[in-house]
């Protein structure tokens, strides 16, 4: 099959994005994002699902699993890390921009329906200064590939070298966050130092040292998840940052009939979408009123766009001006 029936569009549609490839996505502060309104956005989304599928697969091939497509919750990633002392918490440095087509080739050697379309693949998420392009579903995917290699460093330093492998230390990561925990402080204080070396020899990554932390697991903050003893919750600033959200929106008066205004009001949306979504995906009970709401705000988002759409005929966005209605 071709390209364009794996994606399901048709070939005039597709010869359309492919010679359109380099203006249906764009950059917005440090995310990338599809171009909308745009006769190529369609093709552009449904490509990148389908590549998004395609590194999911890579993903789910390796074993053991770590990250964020591990088909775990962050609350099951963190609770191997509950009964342990001390914990070690490690940040890749400028995780999206550091990885290039290279390093994901790599990864991919012996997936023959990846490096099939490695050249727009290339274009389409790395662009011509060859950096990860976050923000794109693709990416996301890409990244845990890459993290792929990062978890199989790690554990056979950390699982196989002999001077830690009888310390029971406990390896965790999502994206770019790397977590270890253990009971020997001086053991954990070593395993920084020889993995900075390590993941910038053999990866060409740079851990960064302003998030370098190595301190007692109880009361530790870790991917927004308070531990306490031997449990893990959602800190409570969290929900009150959902509530104060909720509350501002209800009370904005966005005006419907302003194309700025409306896009305001669908960022502020966004904000409460992403963290409704995040104490879903952190806490393991009683999430059903927080679905609830996150259903009802998808579809005041979709509402927001159509009213976007509306006004965008009649706007001219790089000057800010109205055209005759």
């Amino acid at each position: 099959m071709m390209l364009y029936d794996l994606i399901g569009v048709s070939k005039n549609d597709f010869d359309n994005f492919i010679e359109n490839i380099n203006s249906v996505v764009i950059k917005e502060g440090t995310h990338w994002k599809h171009v909308n309104p745009s006769s190529h956005n369609s093709v552009s989304i449904k490509f990148d699902k389908y590549f998004e599928d395609q590194f999911k697969n890579v993903i789910s091939a390796s074993s053991p699993k770590q990250g964020a497509f591990c088909g775990k919750s962050i609350i099951q990633l963190l609770a191997p890390h509950s009964s342990k002392k001390y914990v070690l918490t490690l940040d890749i440095k400028n995780f999206f921009g550091s990885i290039n087509f290279h390093k994901v080739q790599e990864c991919t050697k012996d997936h023959s329906s990846l490096q099939l379309y490695s050249d727009i693949i290339h274009i389409f998420y790395f662009g011509g200064d060859d950096q990860l392009r976050r923000g794109l579903k693709g990416s996301a995917a890409i990244a845990e590939v890459v993290g792929l290699k990062i978890d199989h460093l790690i554990r056979k330093i950390i699982y196989s070298n002999k001077e830690y492998s009888n310390k029971d230390l406990v390896y965790s990561r999502y994206y770019d966050d790397i977590i270890i925990s253990g009971d020997s402080f001086g053991a954990l204080r070593s395993v920084a130092s020889v993995l900075a070396k390590s993941i910038y020899k053999e990866l060409g990554l740079l851990l960064n040292p302003k998030k370098t932390r190595l301190r007692i697991l109880h009361g530790s903050k870790i991917l927004g998840l308070r531990f306490h003893d031997r449990d893990i919750t959602v800190p409570q600033s969290l929900k009150h940052k959902l509530r104060a959200i909720m509350y501002e929106y209800s009370s904005a008066n966005y005006d419907e009939s302003d194309y700025e205004s409306v896009r305001d009001a669908k960022r502020h949306v966004g904000q409460i979408i992403g963290t409704l979504r995040y104490i879903i995906n952190f806490t393991s009970a009683n999430v059903s009123r927080y679905e609830d709401w996150l259903a009802d705000f998808y579809e005041e988002l979709d509402r927001l766009e159509e009213i976007r759409k509306d006004l965008a005929q009649y706007y001219d966005d790089e000057k800010g001006i109205y055209f005759d209605m």
